[in-house]
């Protein structure tokens, strides 16, 4: 398990994901990065994130929140950044089909990420950025 106690741990995978997501510009690269932006910069977990639905984003004025849910319903604030990734994660989702509503898909099979496959690729994030 990767040790997240140093602020330059989690800022050296976000600079390898973001230059990742600059280089591809695709739903994958765009994905994983958000997904570690919301991770660690709101604090939902794996758990609540595997249950985002593309519709619990919203933007209120300058206020951006995305609703999550497991246990309970609740809305997280998020900052303009990780906005702006989930409105171009949005943008990408919409090739992929009306059948899931999900906001973060396996490409493998076009289906919900689970808890399991979000801790996985945070794990694997970290390996690829090679921080110990």
């Amino acid at each position: 398990m990767v040790n997240f106690q140093h602020t330059h741990t989690w800022k050296t995978v976000i600079i390898f994901l973001e230059d990742k997501a600059k280089k591809n510009n695709d739903y994958t690269s765009i994905r994983n990065l958000t997904i570690f932006n919301l991770v660690f910069h709101s604090g939902i977990s794996t758990n609540e994130l595997s249950s985002v639905n593309s519709d619990d984003f919203s933007i209120v004025g300058d206020t951006y929140k995305l609703t999550v849910r497991k246990p309970d319903f609740r809305q997280v604030q998020i900052n303009q950044s990780d906005a702006m990734l989930i409105v171009e994660l949005i943008k990408l989702r919409q090739f992929f089909g009306p059948e899931d509503n999900a906001l973060f898909i396996s490409m493998k099979n076009k289906k919900r990420l689970s808890r399991r496959s979000i801790g996985y690729l945070i794990n694997k994030f970290c390996e690829d950025a090679s921080v110990p």
